[in-house]
This record gives structure tokens, C-alpha cells and sequence, in this order.
């Protein structure tokens, strides 16, 4: 048995768990309750003094939350640090040796298998919350502790996202001879396959120009938290030309994710690979917020989820603008000739939207051009996940697919 080995990005991984706790730390609070969110994009090694260094932020209207990720390696603290389920113990480079693995895909005929090697990890967050007066800061305080427990842990349960390496993914369309792009540049054959083959949902990024196609493994966790260290600051007015009344604390997370993917193959062609160490491009997290319940989101009655997709924009302008074209198959393709050529809605199969991190955007925020296969999303914000969701009604675009080739036969 022929084995690869890749490694998955830590940024993703740190990002993804960041968005997931700013977004457990807002949803303490009334919607909308913070004027102002700054999340640090850059990874510390140590407690930050929130007045030491760069204090731009405090200008920023009020009530201000400021959060700093924060990683923690090697603590022997943590759950099962150290033992076989989480940590390598056995040589790596011993193919026969997979019994710390778990699954990820298998081929039918069990020609080749994808495995990753389970991970236990820390991060922490040192979150600030400033107000402009003693008494909001004090409400704000006592009705935090209410809501929240102080020094014991608890689960946050959610979904992440752990990118599947480039390498990897190459490997499972070359061994299966699959092509990532058909020849029309279409994803779905391949992202179907995937799917088919995987004990977890295989979810996709959409490239934009300055992008690259990333595919993810969808998977259920724990994060095992504590909020540590909470203090209620007397106030501080050094060189500010107004007082400033700060909450701190810090969240403590450990989670499990999967450090490297295997994958086996019974073929040769993996011979052509090499194991490489990631490298990320600019030491940043990047961030990703994962809609936990993503497949079972408000379907419309009478349809399924056809494909649901990640994008990032390129940056604050009003509006991006996105080729969706990659997501459609030769048969939803001839479903939209069809439709297009007798002037009929495309609403009678398809349906689409899109969410903004966990809020679904208003028809008035996007556009979706079929003619074009544009998708633009309008007031964009460059620091947030997009999905785009699209919804097919099964039974209808099933029947009408049998009746068009039939017609197409017959000619």
C-alpha cells in the first residue's frame, strides 16, 4: 500500500476557531450590543497589555469588544495530551501502521482510503470589553457573570472546517482519474464524488481572482472552555483624553482537529508526491466562520441543497462580484438552457441564498445573473465568511432531465 502524507493549514484552523468564539462571545450579549468588534488577525505568544503598544482602537465608538487568539502548545494540562487518539506515538512513516488514524474517505472497492491524524489543541482569548462610564461597565460586569460561568469548564458545541491539503486533493482526482474541473470547469462531478466517498460532507471555497480553490472537511466538535482571569478595571486615563472603563478575561479552548491527512493507495501514481510542510502566506489567521447547522438550513419545501459554497471577497468596495460557473453540472446546465430557451423561471428548480458568517443576506443584498453565472454581493465587509447556498427541487429537475435526453435519443 502507496501512502502521501500532507499537512493541513493552522492558519484556517486558528481562524476557524476564532470566528467561532467571537461569535459565542457576541451572543452573550443583545444583538448588535457592541458598536465597535476588533479581532486581531495575528497570533500571540504571551498576555497582551491592552495599554501598551498601538491603542488606535479606543477611538472607535462604544461599547468597544477587542479580542487577541492567543495559542498554547505542548500543555500536558490538556485532555487526552499525549496519548495515542490525539498525538503520533508510533513511527510516521510506517504505512502499516494506521491504528491512530480515523477515517476520512474509502473507496468503494477499497482501492484507496483517506485517514487523518487527530490532533488535541489549546488557544486562548484575551478579550477586552471598554465602555465610557463606571456604571455601564459595572451592568455589563455583573450581567457577564450571570450569564456565564467563571473558572469551570463547558462545552460550546459547533462545526469547523479543516482544509483537506492541495496535495491530497490532487492525489484523489489523479488516483480515481477524476478531474477536480470537467471540461466545461465544473467542480460538481468532483465534489460529488468526494461526498460519496467521505464519512464526513466535503465542503468548497470558490476561487476569486486573487484566490485559490481550497476544499474542507465539515465536522462536528466540543470546544472545551473556561473563562479565566475575569477583572472589572478602576478606570484608566493614561494620555486619553477621556476615561475608559475595561472588562478583561481570557477563554480557554481546546478542541481536537486533525494536524496531518493520509492517503493510501493500492496505485503507483503516488510515487510522484512528495511530503511537504505547509507554509503560510503572511503569518496571519485566516478567518473562517462555519454555519453549523449548513445542511439543514431553512430549506424551502420541495428542494434539496444542491451545493453550498464559501467565498471571501477581495476587499471593502460596495460590491464583489463572483464567477459561480464551476458549481454547475452538464445536466443542471442543460436544465438552465432549457428553462432560458422557453422563457421560463429559473425559481421553478433553483433557489439561492446567501449568508454573511451566520446572518442570511436580503434579496436586496445580492444578485444572482444565470445568463452571466455572476453572483454579486453587495456592502461586503472583506473580514467576513460568505455562503452561498443553492437549493434545487430534486423531483422536478430529476423528471425533466429523463424527458430531455429521452427527447434528445429519439432525435
Amino acid at each position: 500500500m502507496n501512502y502521501l502524507i500532507g499537512q493541513t493549514s493552522i492558519a484556517h484552523t486558528y481562524g476557524n476557531v476564532t470566528c467561532a468564539v467571537v461569535e459565542w462571545i457576541k451572543h452573550q450579549f443583545p444583538l448588535n450590543h457592541f458598536r465597535s468588534v476588533v479581532v486581531s488577525s495575528s497570533i500571540a505568544y504571551k498576555e497582551i497589555n491592552l495599554f501598551t503598544g498601538n491603542r488606535s482602537f479606543f477611538k472607535k465608538k462604544r461599547p468597544i469588544l477587542y479580542i487577541k487568539p492567543r495559542i498554547e502548545l505542548n500543555d500536558s494540562e490538556m485532555f487526552m495530551q499525549g496519548t495515542l487518539l490525539t498525538s503520533r506515538i508510533t513511527d510516521s512513516f510506517v504505512d502499516v501502521d494506521v491504528n491512530n488514524l480515523q477515517a476520512f474517505m474509502e473507496g468503494k472497492n477499497k482501492e484507496f482510503y483517506t485517514m487523518f491524524l487527530l490532533n488535541r489543541m489549546r488557544m486562548y482569548f484575551d478579550v477586552f470589553m471598554i465602555f465610557d462610564t463606571r456604571i455601564s461597565q459595572l451592568n455589563n460586569a455583573i450581567y457577564f457573570s450571570n450569564m456565564v460561568r467563571q473558572e469551570r469548564p463547558f462545552m460550546i458545541e459547533t462545526c469547523l472546517e479543516s482544509l483537506i491539503p492541495e496535495q491530497i486533493i490532487t492525489m484523489i482526482s489523479k488516483d480515481n482519474n477524476i478531474p477536480i474541473f470537467d471540461d466545461n470547469g465544473s467542480v460538481s462531478p468532483f465534489m460529488e464524488f468526494m461526498n460519496s466517498q467521505s464519512h464526513y460532507p466535503v465542503t468548497y471555497k470558490l476561487k476569486n481572482s486573487s484566490g485559490t480553490d481550497e476544499f474542507f472537511r465539515f465536522y462536528p466538535v466540543n470546544l472545551d472552555t473556561t473563562i479565566v482571569n475575569f477583572n472589572v478595571d478602576d478606570g484608566d486615563k493614561k494620555e486619553m483624553v477621556e476615561d475608559i472603563y475595561p472588562i478583561t478575561f481570557s477563554v480557554m479552548c481546546d478542541f481536537n482537529t486533525a494536524g496531518l491527512y493520509y492517503y493510501f493507495s493500492k496505485k503507483n501514481t503516488i510515487i510522484d508526491f512528495d511530503t511537504s510542510i505547509r507554509l503560510e502566506d503572511n503569518g496571519k489567521i485566516i478567518p473562517i466562520f462555519t454555519v453549523s447547522n449548513l445542511f439543514n438550513y431553512n430549506i424551502p419545501t420541495g428542494f434539496n441543497i444542491y451545493t453550498s459554497s464559501m467565498y471571501m471577497v477581495e476587499s471593502n468596495i460596495y460590491e464583489d462580484v463572483l464567477d459561480i460557473s464551476p458549481l454547475f453540472s452538464d445536466e443542471t446546465l442543460t436544465l438552465i438552457k432549457y428553462h432560458k430557451d422557453n422563457s421560463l423561471s429559473y425559481n421553478l428548480f433553483l433557489k439561492f441564498r446567501v449568508l454573511k458568517n451566520n446572518v442570511e443576506l436580503d434579496e436586496s443584498e445580492f444578485e444572482v445573473n444565470i445568463d452571466t453565472m455572476k453572483l454579486t454581493t453587495k456592502k461586503v465587509n472583506i473580514d467576513s465568511t460568505y455562503r452561498l447556498i443553492i437549493y434545487i427541487n430534486t423531483q422536478y429537475a430529476n423528471e425533466l432531465v429523463k424527458r430531455l435526453y429521452n427527447l434528445e435519443v429519439e432525435k
